[in-house]
């Protein structure tokens, strides 16, 4: 996925007659930090696409709630012989799992894990 740039977008108060810059948060006065994750769906469903048509996987695993993939999915699934799985917990993204060919709970699997020990570097 390429790099993309921070904007440094205010934040502003949303009455009319203010519209004043926030900086700092009113509680703790900390400085507001924007998130970096604009356009992050877009290139989401851009890589399924041009992936599935450029014949690179035979089956995706999208982890992911967001229903705002689905579309995508569904013309993937319709449209080529690629398979979509969701791999995201039980309680979220219905629609996603309904128009995935198949899902992975997180919530099952993930008591399944064993943690080993990380030995201690060999000293010299």
């Amino acid at each position: 996925m390429r790099e993309r740039k921070q904007r440094n977008r205010a934040v502003r108060c949303q009455v009319e007659t203010c519209k004043a810059s926030i900086t700092n948060c009113p509680s703790c006065n900390a400085p507001l930090q924007a998130a970096g994750e604009k356009g992050v769906d877009a290139a989401i469903i851009t890589d399924l696409l041009t992936l599935a048509f450029d014949d690179n996987y035979d089956i995706a695993i999208l982890i992911s709630g967001d229903a705002d993939h689905a579309p995508a999915v569904r013309y993937i699934q319709k449209k080529t012989d690629k398979q979509v799985i969701q791999a995201f917990f039980k309680s979220h993204g219905d629609e996603l799992r309904n128009a995935c060919w198949d899902h992975i709970f997180f919530d099952e699997i993930l008591g399944k894990f064993v943690l080993a020990p990380i030995p201690p570097a060999p000293t010299q």
